[in-house]
């Protein structure tokens, strides 16, 4: 058996470092050896070494140029890169050595997406299912495009039709009950019928990562809380701006705390999170079985998950029950749906008491006054003069996700603009760059009177700065709904922005009120249509106002609960301490 047939092995238990060692070992002696350049190749992208990972793809190409698998890799790196052109041109390549074979159709479609060209890979997906009828991952991918261009309804409809042909699959029921916290006009019950359909799927018809721990509840008089935090998303992504307050200032007398990172791949911001967390797991150097055999070794008090359905979530690890309390918070704006999380922890206002408490199917863990605690970006640039000002004319602004652009949210818009005249409207979303999709969006709004030449589109803003600096542009901003804006919302009162919100039926609807009254500004909260517009005008057509608040919102956000961090891990302390003391839920 040679050395680099130890490869699969070594991969399977997730010892890469050993795999680059055989590979680097193995081109020391044969410089073309066409497995050690792939094999680096991807072991190279793991590490985000990219122009490594590339380097070793070409090497391996130009060895065996009519393989399609090896173009596919080097494709996989160039798109990992960023050099998507190259990308495109290389997947063709292979597809016209192999007709036969869809994945470089799908590796198309991801390289487009993640360049947030919507518009493109559903036209992709189209093109590679008249070739690929019914292909499962090209659907999949094509409702991802769908709802990424603010066409939810459609993608749930994709969905829907692909799980009738694949019933016991857990990620399209969770894509589907994702999905319908887009939508305008979805019933909160019916939302949660999704979630619940994917915990039957995922309890009933897939094999348990793990074994579920047995050993009874350990006293815990007398010794910390074992308290574990699970992510993707403990890097550069929203969820960071809002855990960790709890991370960097949590009672180490109360509270021992493992942070677990279900993402392969630590950034600059992982790093920083990570020297916060007393002890520290991460898929980085292991797989996910492994993963959760951890967490079950841990004896942790309290699993809390901070990903819900989002992508890279860990559902498959909570079915587990890997601890005897488990939490969703923060990441997910609705329930799991799973049995075995017995607790969500939200604030009264995001979800007053009553109807909301069955909307869900964990126990509602009320953190008031705000169940939020804000880090703002160290580095953000003081806010600016209301441009406004000096434009002679008001701009409203919007940076959610188009995800989040609803048929309401285009109404509540819309209807701001007619009621103040001159006025424009700012979008600032990730896909607003690719022309078919920025038309589609701008359709939008003609459907309902306002013209192009009243909309700034702007694409993805990659420099953080360069992001927060747009908020300069813009004097009010309008926060979406149903799924309202959360860390959109903070950067632009971060930023002297007053947001404008409309209270809705659920918890992704009311977030915007929980920050507006948080921060004392409970009069930009709408309790109906009319009454946005009303107060959108009200507040264009005040400059004093504008400048008043240009210059006090960042003010009156540090000496609010939403950045007071040390009050706030004191009240989300003792909530966990709360329901640990309880019996577990069945």
């Amino acid at each position: 058996m040679s050395d680099l047939a130890s490869i699969p092995s070594l991969l399977a238990a997730a010892q890469f470092s050993q795999a680059a060692e055989v590979c680097t070992a193995a081109l020391a002696a044969e410089p073309g050896n066409i497995d050690a350049h792939n094999c680096l190749a991807y072991l190279r992208m793991r590490e985000g070494r990219f122009t490594d990972a590339i380097t070793h793809a070409r090497a391996a190409c130009d060895a065996r140029p009519q393989s399609a698998p090896l173009l596919a890799n080097l494709a996989r790196a160039l798109s990992a890169a960023g050099l998507l052109d190259e990308t495109l041109a290389t997947l063709d390549r292979a597809s016209a050595i192999e007709p036969g074979w869809n994945e470089p159709h799908i590796l198309a479609v991801e390289a487009l997406m993640q360049r947030h060209r919507y518009w493109a890979s559903a036209a992709r997906c189209d093109a590679a299912l008249s070739r690929f009828p019914n292909d499962y991952e090209l659907t999949s991918a094509k409702a991802e495009a769908l709802a990424s261009m603010s066409r939810a309804t459609e993608a749930i409809g994709v969905l829907k039709a692909l799980a009738a042909r694949h019933p016991t699959d857990v990620r399209l029921h969770s894509n589907i009950a994702h999905y319908t916290n887009y939508p305008s006009g979805q019933p909160p019950a019916q939302s949660l019928a999704a979630h619940q359909a994917c915990a039957r799927v995922l309890t009933r018809f897939t094999q348990p990562i793990a074994a579920a721990r047995s050993d009874p509840r350990p006293p815990v008089q007398g010794r910390p809380l074992r308290v574990g935090l699970m992510s993707p998303d403990l890097c550069d992504h929203s969820v960071a701006f809002f855990i960790e307050p709890f991370l960097a200032h949590h009672d180490r007398a109360r509270i021992e705390l493992f942070a677990y990172f279900t993402y392969i791949r630590p950034d600059a911001v992982t790093r920083r999170l990570r020297a916060l967390a007393d002890h520290w797991r991460s898929l980085e150097d292991t797989t996910r079985p492994a993963l959760a055999a951890a967490i079950a070794a841990d004896q942790l008090d309290v699993l809390i998950d901070l990903a819900g359905h989002t992508r890279g979530h860990s559902l498959d690890i909570l079915r587990c029950r890997l601890a005897p309390t488990q939490i969703t918070y923060l990441g997910y704006p609705n329930t799991t749906g799973l049995p075995a999380v017995g607790y969500r922890f939200v604030d009264s206002l995001t979800d007053p008491p009553g109807a909301s408490d069955t909307h869900a199917s964990e126990k509602l863990i009320r953190i008031d006054p705000c169940f939020l605690c804000y880090q703002p970006p160290a580095n953000a640039p003081p806010p600016s003069p209301h441009p406004s000002m000096s434009s002679g004319h008001v701009t409203f602004g919007s940076f959610n996700n188009l995800r989040k652009l609803s048929d309401a949210s285009v109404d509540l818009f819309a209807a701001a603009l007619q009621a103040t005249p001159n006025s424009r409207l700012l979008l600032k979303a990730q896909g607003l760059d690719e022309r078919e999709t920025s038309e589609f969006v701008a359709s939008k709004f003609a459907a309902r009177g306002v013209s192009r030449d009243r909309l700034d589109l702007v694409g993805y803003v990659s420099d953080p700065n360069g992001h927060l600096g747009v908020y300069g542009r813009i004097d009010i901003a309008l926060d979406s709904t149903p799924y309202n804006g959360t860390t959109t919302t903070c950067e632009a009162l971060w930023m002297g922005v007053p947001v404008i919100t409309l209270a809705g039926d659920r918890h992704a609807a009311r977030v915007g009120v929980s920050l507006l009254t948080n921060i004392g500004l409970p009069e930009l909260i709408a309790s109906t249509p009319e009454q946005f517009a009303s107060i959108a005008a009200a507040l264009a057509g005040d400059p004093a106002r504008l400048a008043s608040l240009r210059s006090s919102l960042r003010g009156a956000m540090q000496s609010s609960p939403l950045l007071d961090a040390a009050s706030f891990c004191g009240r989300f302390t003792r909530a966990i301490e709360l329901v640990a003391s309880e019996p577990p839920r069945a």
